[in-house]
């Protein structure tokens, strides 16, 4: 007998013999919906946490970090020059300096109104 025939009858005879109620058929379980998977929030970080653990290395790099003045998330690009090793890259307040010697350098500097600007300091010798 299929289910819905099987539920009419225990319905009609629910309604000539009482308890019969009690005895009528489970219903079709549907499996659960597979949970939607939550967005995972990566935390974005400042131009100075990028600068303390950023590894400078020839070629060209993107990177995504927090304006210090809009303190919103930004696209950085820049091109590092294809030189064996930079010697420091600092943070300040609202640049980032990658320093290769005393007259190369490559310098991002961060504007009021939430642009940025990518200085190149090179001389060949």
């Amino acid at each position: 007998m299929s289910h819905r025939r099987l539920t009419v009858l225990l319905v009609a005879l629910s309604l000539f013999v009482p308890g019969v109620a009690a005895l009528q058929a489970p219903e079709p379980q549907m499996a659960p919906a597979p949970a939607a998977a939550a967005p995972v929030a990566i935390p974005v970080p400042t131009h100075i946490e990028f600068a303390r653990c950023f590894q400078p290395i020839p070629g060209e790099h993107r990177a995504v970090m927090l304006h210090p003045y809009t303190c919103c998330p930004i696209e950085v690009c820049f091109r590092l020059p294809c030189e064996p090793c930079a010697r420091r890259v600092r943070a300040d307040r609202n640049d980032i300096e990658i320093t290769y010697g005393l007259i190369r350098a490559v310098k991002i500097q961060f504007n009021r109104d939430g642009t940025y600007r990518v200085k190149y300091r090179m001389i060949s010798v």
